[in-house]
């Protein structure tokens, strides 16, 4: 399978009513994934996509859920787009339980990129445990292109 194009895209969440990152703790290795980002149920929340260079994504499906994409920057050197997270409905995560929540970027030309962020949901308000941590940032993925098989690779992921 040729590669044909390398890019980097970047993807945020931060809490839509006042633009506050959200947390993370490090679970080490008592999970599938090393992170767990800590959500509030009955929550919404602003996820953005960056991508370098220029990519165009033409649509996002998280949770299973197909959402609206804004276009927020699109130049010669990057590109940007919004969409939203609303965690109506979840149930907070049992202790000890961490849920997959999964993520798919679609992109021009048919291209596909699936991904997925290790979560735990605390009840709506309960603010003492799911707003301290390690302040998440965002997580960046350096990707190539597979156009001949229609999906995009994670080459690398870096939580910051």
């Amino acid at each position: 399978m040729d590669c044909d194009t390398n890019f980097k895209l970047t993807m945020s969440i931060k809490k839509e009513s006042d633009g506050v990152p959200v947390f993370f703790k490090v679970d080490g290795n008592r999970f599938k994934k090393e992170r767990t980002v800590k959500l509030m149920v009955d929550t919404r929340y602003r996820v953005d996509f960056s991508f370098k260079p220029t990519q165009t994504m033409t649509g996002a499906i998280i949770c299973g859920e197909e959402v609206e994409t804004t276009e927020r920057v699109y130049d010669s050197t990057a590109s940007a787009y919004s969409s939203r997270l609303h965690t109506e409905g979840a149930l907070p995560s049992p202790k000890g339980h961490r849920d997959d929540l999964p993520f798919v970027v679609l992109m021009k030309g048919g291209l596909v990129m699936q991904m997925s962020l290790q979560v735990k949901f605390y009840k709506s308000g309960d603010s003492q445990h799911c707003d301290w941590g390690s302040t998440f940032h965002c997580i960046e993925y350096d990707c190539e292109t597979h156009t001949d098989a229609g999906i995009v690779a994670i080459l690398k992921e870096t939580v910051r």
